[in-house]
C-alpha cells in the first residue's frame, strides 16, 4: 500500500518479485529533506495487494492477501 502522511510517503507491504512472497516491511520517504527510504517498522502481519488510507493523523490498511493475488 501507499499514502501520504505527515508530509511523508509511506510505502508498506507488497510481494517479493521472485516468490510472491507477502512483506511486512513498512517505509517512509520525507521528499522535503531526506537523502532516501527510511525503515519505519515491521506491519503487524505479512501481506500485499491492500489498500491505505489516512483518517485525521492516522494511517489504515485494509484488504489483501497472505498469497499471491489469485493463487
Amino acid at each position: 500500500g501507499v499514502a501520504a502522511l505527515g508530509g511523508r510517503v509511506i510505502v508498506a507491504g507488497g510481494y517479493t518479485a521472485d516468490e510472491w512472497t507477502a512483506m511486512d516491511q513498512a517505509f517512509a520517504w520525507d521528499p522535503a529533506g531526506s537523502t532516501g527510504w527510511e525503515a519505519i517498522g515491521p506491519l503487524p502481519s505479512a501481506r500485499g495487494a491492500f489498500a491505505m488510507a489516512v483518517i485525521g493523523d492516522a494511517l489504515y490498511a485494509a484488504g489483501g492477501a497472505f498469497e499471491q493475488p489469485g493463487g
